[in-house]
C-alpha cells in the first residue's frame, strides 16, 4: 500500500467513520482524476456551533472560463455517515482572492448545487460531485482576484481579464493555459 493511501486509511480510522472503506475508495477515485487535491483532519464547526473532527480534502481543481484555465481552490468536509450523507463543500479563496456568491456559491463560499440536495449514495460521489463543480464554476466564476496592479495579469488573455473583472479594475487569478504565443505577444502589459 502507497504511503498516502496508508495515511487516508489511518486517518479514516482515527476518525471513526461508520463506513470505512466506503469512504476510502470514494476519495481514491476522486483523487485518481483530481491530484491536487489532498486530504487533512480538521475540526468543522456547524451552523449551530457544534464542532467535530472530520475529514477534509482540500485543494484546487481547474475551471475552464473565458477561454482560459483556472485552479479553484475548495474544501470537502465529509461528515461521519459519508458517503450516505453528501459533503459539505466550500469555494475557500487564497489571501488574494474573494468569493463572487451567485447561483451556486454563497457569500461564505459554500456551495450548494443540485447535485448536493440530491445526493443519493451509490449513484452519487465524490468524482461526479468534484466534475459537476468544475462544469457549474465554468459557467460562473466562484472567485475573483483582488486588485493587484496591472502587471500581475499579463499571462491571462485580454478576454479573460475582461470576463472576470468586467468593472475594469485589474485583479489577479492563477491561469493555467494563456493561449497561444501570438496572444501572449500581443498582450499591452
Amino acid at each position: 500500500m502507497a504511503d498516502y493511501e496508508q495515511a487516508l486509511t489511518s486517518s479514516i480510522h482515527q476518525l471513526k467513520y461508520e463506513q470505512a472503506d466506503l469512504v476510502k475508495s470514494d476519495v481514491l477515485n476522486a483523487f485518481s482524476v483530481f491530484v491536487d487535491l489532498e486530504h487533512t483532519e480538521e475540526i468543522f464547526v456547524y451552523e449551530d456551533g457544534y464542532r467535530k473532527k472530520l475529514l477534509k480534502l482540500k485543494g484546487t481543481v481547474p475551471v475552464h472560463f473565458a477561454g482560459s484555465e483556472y485552479n479553484v481552490p475548495i474544501s470537502i468536509w465529509l461528515s461521519k455517515r459519508h458517503p450516505f450523507r453528501p459533503p459539505i463543500v466550500y469555494v475557500t479563496p487564497t489571501s488574494r482572492m474573494h468569493v463572487m456568491s451567485g447561483n451556486f456559491v454563497d457569500m461564505n463560499g459554500k456551495v450548494n448545487i443540485p447535485y448536493l440536495t440530491d445526493w443519493n449514495y451509490p449513484s452519487s460521489d465524490l468524482l461526479s460531485l468534484i466534475q459537476i463543480m468544475t462544469t457549474v464554476f465554468s459557467d460562473e466564476l466562484p472567485v475573483r482576484g483582488k486588485s493587484l496592479s496591472k502587471s500581475c495579469n499579463c499571462d491571462m488573455s485580454q478576454s479573460a481579464r475582461a470576463a472576470l473583472n468586467p468593472e475594469g479594475s485589474e485583479s489577479e487569478v492563477r491561469v493555467h493555459t494563456a493561449g497561444t504565443e501570438h496572444e501572449k505577444s500581443s498582450l499591452s502589459c
